[in-house]
């Protein structure tokens, strides 16, 4: 006979599948939580418990309080740890936590919580090498079953909600005797010691995913008895899969950059004879006929193999304008930037912090004059990039005028003010 429990574990594997299907699919924005929010985010929350039946109930879309919470406190240090992991990771401003740590006004019957944070990717060229950091914070209770302890998953789905066979995914529980990399802290006042993880980076190879879409999802659970906690950091990005190539104009040497977020790197020449085993490898007499494999292992094992060659790139970035027209205040910016190899990417910097990342813009200025207008052009797959800056002039009479009283009294003074322009005589 089925039981309630294999019943409702069933509806969770069912609810799971139906989810990744109708996911809407996005280009990595806020994948890091840039945004300091969960945009493009989809999180789950539902609870377990193998001793309170009452406790368990069904998976509920939506960001809950405690369960998924934006961390940006960049100076904030974990308290379960000794004050050991850092919540936000060097280098960001934000992560995310799935679950809470307990507190001494928590009600007994606060745990059993489960939650997870799901991100759909549109893989294309640019953002195929997924990179994952998480860090974890386990209670560990040696009397559980190690399927009832707090635990920590990380799962990659395909389009049709089937789990990705790849190494990256990633499934501990607190007393996991096999796992590498926890570290012990004795919580003072606790009998229970905590097993926590820090920082991990994990890069994924979905080269192979270009076209289609890929789910990744983050989930932490506490115990599923009663009072014992289970929760995690983490971030991702993504960024294009290939070896850059620092070899620009003026260099006399290259430097060869492999991407991040792997454990290990291994540089090999094209007779396989090892040369370096840094992410980044130095070619001081560069030869464009010379061959190059870098071979990278993440943490969890997954080994990537990249090959490239010493090619020199020669961005030169330029560009024109003409005004749209004579009211609306609006430029065109033409792009006239060449390269000898590969391909332009452009970064547009325009007044008040705007920016755009168009080839050939149009951009609608606040006041009439002269602009600074600056292009930074990168050129991948190298680390090369050209930049340039102009100033640009825009003219719409309906902006130009002044204000202010015409007319005043004897002893008293007023004011004019002219607006719409640069510069004013």
């Amino acid at each position: 006979m089925r039981t309630a429990k294999h019943i409702f574990l069933f509806f969770i594997v069912c609810f799971y599948s139906i989810a990744y299907l109708d996911g809407q699919a996005h280009d990595g924005r806020n994948l890091d939580f840039s945004l300091g929010n969960f945009t493009n985010w989809t999180g789950y929350t539902w609870r377990y418990s193998t001793e309170h039946p009452s406790f368990t109930t069904s998976p509920v879309q939506g960001i809950i309080a405690r369960r998924q919470t934006i961390m940006s406190d960049t100076t904030e240090y974990d308290i379960n740890t000794g004050y050991a992991l850092r919540k936000i990771p060097t280098g960001y401003k934000y992560s995310a936590r799935l679950g809470d740590e307990i507190v001494s006004t928590d009600a007994w019957d606060s745990r059993c919580w489960e939650q997870s944070l799901r991100y759909t990717l549109a893989v294309d060229s640019s953002n195929s090498l997924l990179i994952l950091r998480f860090a974890m914070v386990l209670q560990y209770i040696a009397s559980h079953r190690e399927v009832d302890e707090p635990r920590f998953r990380l799962n990659l789905y395909d389009s049709q909600g089937n789990t990705i066979p790849d190494c990256s995914n990633y499934d501990v529980y607190a007393t996991s005797k096999k796992v590498k990399g926890f570290q012990i802290y004795q919580p003072s006042g606790s009998s229970l010691p905590v097993m926590w993880r820090d920082w991990t980076t994990v890069g994924v190879n979905l080269l192979k995913f270009i076209g289609q879409t890929v789910t990744v999802e983050f989930m932490s659970a506490d115990c599923a008895e009663t009072y014992h906690y289970g929760y995690a950091y983490f971030l991702a990005e993504c960024q294009p899969m290939y070896i850059k190539v620092k070899y620009c104009s003026a260099d006399t040497a290259a430097r060869l950059i492999a991407p991040e977020g792997f454990e290990k790197y291994r540089w090999t020449d094209a007779g396989g004879a090892l040369l370096d085993t840094l992410q980044i490898y130095n070619v001081s007499v560069p030869d464009q006929k010379s061959s190059y494999t870098c071979t990278m292992t993440s943490a969890t094992g997954c080994v990537v193999s990249l090959g490239t060659s010493v090619v020199k790139y020669i961005p030169h970035a330029d560009f024109t304008s003409f005004m749209i027209d004579c009211h609306s205040n609006t430029v065109q910016m033409i792009n006239l930037s060449t390269t000898n190899h590969g391909s332009l990417t452009s970064s547009w910097y325009f007044e008040d912090n705007n920016t755009s990342r168009s080839k050939d813009p149009p951009y609608t200025f606040s006041t009439s004059g002269m602009h600074e207008v600056t292009l930074i052009l990168n050129n991948p797959p190298s680390a090369c990039a050209d930049t340039i800056t102009k100033n640009i002039e825009s003219f719409s009479p309906p902006l130009v005028g002044i204000t202010g009283d015409s007319t005043y009294c004897p002893g008293l003074s007023t004011w004019i003010k002219a607006y719409g322009a640069v510069d004013y005589t």
